[in-house]
């Protein structure tokens, strides 16, 4: 009977260091969990931060742009190139292309030597951009878009300024960001390596 009490007991010590040992790797992997978890919504706060920064700064440079569309429809592709080439060379590499629509036609391209075979396409007939050049045309809104197929080859995220004239739509300012270097440049790459 007594080597039975003995018995007991160990099991019961054995059982209560278990479930104190299971009780405290609860507690730790819980406090460890959490801390990751703040940490992974730090950076992507911080990732986000950084894409908004990236993009919404080069949309404010574009309404230089629209403006001098909105005062000289008729300018030229030197003309655009003057504009087009501050923005562009501010960007810190992640700006692939920018482009002016007359209608939804691509009239205008930077850098022209780069794009200039995709001069004279419409992108209404362009099944992956349509439905948003028709959007910006419609609502006179600016848009942004991504990933989109791009004509000229590879993934982007375009962002486009309609243009009206007396009121009226006469084309959109785009500027295509590479897909591949803004997300870089935001640090959402190196984060999800890490994740």
């Amino acid at each position: 009977m007594r080597l039975k009490n003995k018995y007991f007991v160990t099991f019961i010590v054995f059982i209560s260091i278990m479930s104190l040992f299971s009780f405290t790797a609860s507690i730790e992997y819980n406090r460890s969990y959490q801390n990751n978890l703040k940490y992974t919504k730090d950076k992507l706060l911080l990732i986000k931060l950084n894409l908004e920064s990236l993009i919404s700064s080069r949309m404010i440079a574009l309404n230089g742009l629209k403006a001098h569309a909105e005062i000289d429809p008729n300018f030229t592709q030197d003309d655009f190139n003057y504009f087009a080439k501050e923005i562009y060379n501010s960007s810190n590499d992640v700006v692939q292309s920018m482009s002016f629509l007359t209608d939804t036609t691509i009239s205008h391209i930077y850098p022209y030597d780069d794009y200039k075979d995709i001069v004279g396409t419409d992108l209404s007939l362009n099944p992956e951009q349509k439905e948003w050049i028709n959007y910006a045309k419609n609502t006179l809104k600016p848009i942004i878009t991504a990933p989109v197929n791009l004509v000229e080859g590879g993934l982007g995220i375009i962002v486009r300024v309609p243009v009206g004239i007396n009121n009226q739509y006469y084309g959109q300012v785009s500027i295509v960001f590479d897909y591949d270097k803004i997300l870089s440049a935001s640090g959402l790459i190196e984060l999800s390596e890490d994740y």
